[in-house]
Formats: structure tokens, sequence, C-alpha cells
């Protein structure tokens, strides 16, 4: 049998289609608990996930997070949004297990890294912030987008689909317009 070697290529709307239909089928069947150990979300069963967005952070969990600051910090819903998901859960790897980053990690990451919060006393406050809110999500049953791809992946994994993926798919670009 001939396989083709030329990359595959798509438009968004025909590449996420079938990816959020392969995370809800998976999702569908697992919700996410705090694992307090190692302080991120795993799968349970039987629960569905509500998608959880800036949008959907700002309404239902922000105004539930203790975010009056004691360290003189001004905050808003983005700024947090955005280091929780570009920094602590964005800096997962495969080498660490899709790991989001531990307190002690992102507390003495260098302020080049996360200029945010530059200071040990407001990425303490902003950690604090995150444990809120993972707290929350996996009471309320919820993942948000990076809960998504670990979830992919992890699927991926599981049922077998990442060899059967390679021997056919070398490299996909997507176009984000």
């Amino acid at each position: 049998m001939y396989i083709c070697s030329l990359p595959a290529t798509c438009g968004k709307h025909h590449y996420v289609r079938p990816v959020i239909l392969f995370s809800n089928t998976i999702t569908k069947t697992q919700s996410f608990r705090k694992n307090d150990k190692n302080n991120y979300a795993i799968p349970t069963r039987n629960t569905i996930v509500e998608f959880v967005d800036f949008q959907f952070f700002k309404r239902v969990y922000w105004p539930k997070l203790a975010y009056q600051s004691s360290v003189g910090l001004h905050v808003d819903a983005g700024m947090v949004f955005s280091e929780i998901m570009g920094v602590i859960k964005g800096s997962a790897s495969t080498r660490n297990g899709l790991k989001p980053l531990s307190r002690e990690a992102y507390i003495t990451r260098s302020p080049n890294l996360a200029p945010v919060f530059p200071t040990p006393d407001g990425r303490r406050f902003l950690f604090n912030l995150y444990s809120q809110y993972e707290d929350r999500k996996s009471q309320r049953g919820d993942g948000d987008a990076i809960d998504r791809i670990i979830n992919i992946l992890h699927g991926v994994k599981r049922y077998g689909l990442d060899e059967r993926l390679k021997e056919v798919i070398q490299e996909i670009y997507v176009d984000g317009t």
C-alpha cells in the first residue's frame, strides 16, 4: 500500500470540528477532579464537562475568587486568566507528564518568562487564585482549553491512535482564519 508523504493541509473549520467532536466523545464520560499531591486536574467518570473560556471564567469564576490582593497588586480577570492559561497551565509538556507548573516552580520562575507578576509575593497570590480556580472547576466538573488538549492527547494515546496517525500523517498545517 502506498502512503502519500505530503503534509495534510486544511482550513480551521475542517480541522477544529473533528478535534472538538473527539474531545467531546472523551470528555462526555469524564470530568475533572483535583489531584492535591500534583495540583492538577485528573479525569474522573460520569459527568459532562462545561467548557471554560475567558468569558465563562469572568462571568462564573471571577466573582467567586478571593482576588483582593494583600500585596498591593491591581489584578483583573484578564491578567489572571492569561497567566493561569499561558504560564502556569501553558507550561505543561510531555516531558513532565502534561502537568502545570508547581507552586515552587512558578514562584521561582524568571520574571522575564512571566513578567505580569514579577515578584514572589505576587506569584504566591496568583498561584492561590489558580488553586481556587482549579478547586472550583473540579467541583463543578468543568474543563478549560488546556484540560481539553490534555484529554485529547491522553485519549489519542489510550486508544492507540498516536501510532496510527504517525503512519499516515507526518505534518498538519491548520489555517487559523
